[in-house]
């Protein structure tokens, strides 16, 4: 979590833009409470446009009461705000801050949640359990999660099934990863997400139906080399819709350890996403850096050329705890749904309301790159620093109740039950949704300044480590 969201937050934080809204600057240390009485000129910064008065008039003033400062203002346009203040005589230099984000009422009107579309557990070649990952995916902040593995469908049954019993905040997806059997190579993967049924049964155990059906298709296709392939790709991907599925093109520069040739050959993948069949591409996932960049690079020439895809990221993953590739929580997709239901979810990323992350580990900070419009870019980088940040440690303790409730911890299931809606308590005052702020400072206040009398009364100075100079 970086240092200025430690300081302070703002409630709301997320405002209607247009709007005049009544924004609470709330401190989240001690030593930053306003002095109740006086009173606070505000700086309001717009990021994208000029401000309308010279640096050192202030936009507004604000009166402390009760240690925190209420600024109203109309935040004309969409984008991100700086609020500086300060909290002691101003020099001009240094001053305190926290930003704003304010919205059209589109966007304003939908809920940001965090998943991974494609995961894999030891049920196919991962190395975790199925509740396992589960657990760490709430462990890092996700809303959502799915199980996607290998030919497999039973899987993301089988993390429903594990936290059936349990009302938690954490939404569970089904889906599966589709290999259509005597495809040669290039092998074709197809993720297969939030069907409502299974679709790799058919071809697992009703393997003369499936080849029937090919059959049929490529007789429509147009005779050319990957003519089979295709055929194969258009069942997968109408057996998907079927069933009430989204199909997703995964990771197409991958190169797999015994093969030295991307996964999917140039010529092929034209053909994929001219066809029409899929829904969303995995623009980040399965791939290095390597692969990524050619990945990106691939998907910005067809939008050049008209193509209209949502793209999501996500991690692939195969280890939760010490993949060496660092995938896991690294990548993952930001979706704008109405609520965290299953169909909410389906309906943002099928109509491209989501943004594809890619984190960049770092040894000394956390950079990332976001892959959507401008729009959602600029919204989504906000909200990883804002938002995100705080609701990872808002869920941590949630994931880990999980593994223990799965792991039959005597008292895990009630200690889980009762952290349902925090993170919702937190989106509604982030978002001002009920007028109510999710922390609550007085006791904090009126601790903190009984030792700030103290301090006075046994006179020392405020700060540093001298007695006498």
């Amino acid at each position: 979590m970086n240092d200025i969201i430690r300081q302070f937050i703002a409630s709301p934080t997320i405002v209607e833009a247009g709007k005049e809204t009544e924004v609470t600057v709330l401190p989240l240390r001690g030593k930053h409470f306003f002095v109740d009485g006086k009173e606070y000129g505000v700086f309001i910064h717009p990021m994208t446009v000029y401000r309308t008065l010279p640096e050192n008039v202030p936009d507004t003033t604000a009166v402390a009461q009760n240690g925190v400062i209420r600024i109203k203002h109309v935040f004309d346009h969409e984008g991100e705000y700086e609020l500086r203040f300060t909290l002691d005589d101003w020099n001009g230099q240094n001053p305190y801050k926290i930003n704003v984000y304010a919205l059209e009422k589109d966007l304003y009107e939908l809920r940001p949640l965090k998943g991974d579309l494609h995961a894999h557990s030891n049920r196919s070649d991962g190395r975790c359990d199925v509740a396992e990952v589960m657990a760490d995916f709430r462990r890092y902040g996700f809303d959502f999660g799915i199980m996607t593995d290998h030919n497999r469908y039973f899987g993301s049954e089988e993390a429903q099934e594990a936290y059936k019993d349990v009302d938690m905040d954490f939404t569970i997806l089904r889906g599966e990863e589709v290999h259509t059997p005597s495809s040669g190579y290039p092998k074709l993967h197809i993720v297969n997400i939030m069907a409502k049924r299974s679709v790799d049964r058919i071809y697992v155990k009703e393997r003369d139906r499936y080849e029937k059906e090919v059959s049929e298709i490529e007789k429509t296709l147009p005779a050319n080399d990957y003519s089979h392939m295709l055929a194969m790709a258009k069942w997968a991907c109408n057996a998907i819709h079927e069933a009430e599925g989204l199909a997703v093109l995964p990771h197409p520069f991958w190169l797999p350890p015994s093969n030295p040739v991307y996964n999917v050959d140039s010529f092929f993948l034209k053909n994929l996403f001219e066809s029409g069949w899929f829904d969303v591409y995995e623009i980040c996932g399965g791939m290095r850096t390597h692969g990524i960049n050619l990945s990106v690079a691939y998907f910005n020439d067809l939008r050049v050329k008209g193509l209209k895809m949502p793209t999501v990221s996500s991690s692939d993953e195969h280890a939760t705890i010490g993949d060496p590739k660092q995938r896991f929580g690294n990548l993952f997709t930001v979706v704008f749904a109405k609520d965290n239901t299953r169909d909410s979810i389906y309906e943002a990323v099928k109509n491209g309301y989501c943004a594809a992350v890619e984190f960049i580990p770092d040894d000394f900070q956390r950079e990332y790159r976001v892959y959507a419009d401008f729009r959602f870019t600029m919204y989504t980088r906000f909200l990883i620093d804002y938002y995100f940040d705080r609701t990872r440690f808002i869920c941590e303790p949630e994931g880990e109740m999980m593994m223990e409730y799965y792991l039959g911890v005597d008292g895990a299931k009630e200690i889980l039950e009762s952290m349902k809606g925090r993170t919702t308590r937190f989106y509604e005052a982030f978002f001002g949704r009920t007028g109510k702020q999710f922390y609550s400072l007085d006791s904090y206040l009126a601790f903190y300044r009984k030792y700030d009398r103290v301090q006075e009364e046994y006179g020392v100075p405020l700060r540093g480590a001298k007695l006498f100079d």
